[in-house]
């Protein structure tokens, strides 16, 4: 049997394919929005420490935030780092999350965190990773670090601005501190909101859902 074409006897009108362009359309944002719903729906997985703080923690030169975290992920552990921070001065180096052990900033000496030095770093002590991308002061920006295991990621306001491969081992530590300083690091000065630690790594999507889950709505 063959195929027999059907020649249509009547002209198409451009209103049926102007419905046809806005049901396609239509179609394009439901999925777009259903995969949002899927990736926020997933930020409850693997999450072992949340908090907000009322219009952000305050860090100054002699304040920092210590909080314990139970189950915080060590050794090659996949993990990830979630904040929203918003400087109000703009030092050369200064350290806005890290792990800490006895009151000392991750007194092990191996790190994971987000430190400053003229732009955002990954901080992990020996394979630290720089995203080349400047903090604004006065502005609250959501950063994330991410890694999988293999590789460390950097995400701000929901772009990946760093990736390399790491061989991280951290040691088991007490909890988080935010601010702080070190031997070469000033303490920062501004405030941290938002803060989420998960014990797996989070997707390019996830992190991007994130972001658009909590950033300010005027921004």
């Amino acid at each position: 049997l063959g195929v027999v074409p059907i020649n249509w006897p009547y002209p198409i009108s451009t209103g049926f394919i102007a419905m046809k362009t806005k049901l396609t359309l239509f179609v394009s944002v439901l999925a777009v929005a259903l995969f949002g719903m899927g990736c926020a729906s997933s930020l409850k997985e693997g999450l072992v420490y949340q908090y907000s703080f009322d219009r952000g923690a305050v860090v100054s030169e002699k304040d920092s935030v210590s909080v314990d975290v139970k189950e915080l992920p060590d050794g090659n552990e996949p993990r990830t780092f979630s904040i929203w921070v918003k400087s109000e001065k703009t030092y050369t180096h200064y350290v806005m999350i890290a792990r800490f052990d006895t009151g000392n900033i991750d007194g092990t000496g191996k790190h994971f965190g987000f430190s400053y030095r003229n732009t955002v770093w990954g901080w992990t002590h020996r394979d630290d990773l720089q995203s080349n991308t400047q903090l604004p002061s006065e502005q609250k920006t959501h950063m994330v670090l991410v890694y999988n295991g293999e590789n460390l990621q950097i995400f701000l306001d929901g772009e990946l601005k760093g990736g390399k491969k790491v061989a991280l081992q951290t040691n088991p530590a007490k909890g988080i501190v935010l601010g702080g300083s070190t031997s070469q690091h000033k303490p920062f000065v501004g405030s941290i909101d938002d803060v989420r630690i998960y014990n797996r790594a989070l997707s390019a999507e996830e992190v991007k859902a994130l972001y658009e889950l909590e950033k300010p709505k005027a921004q």
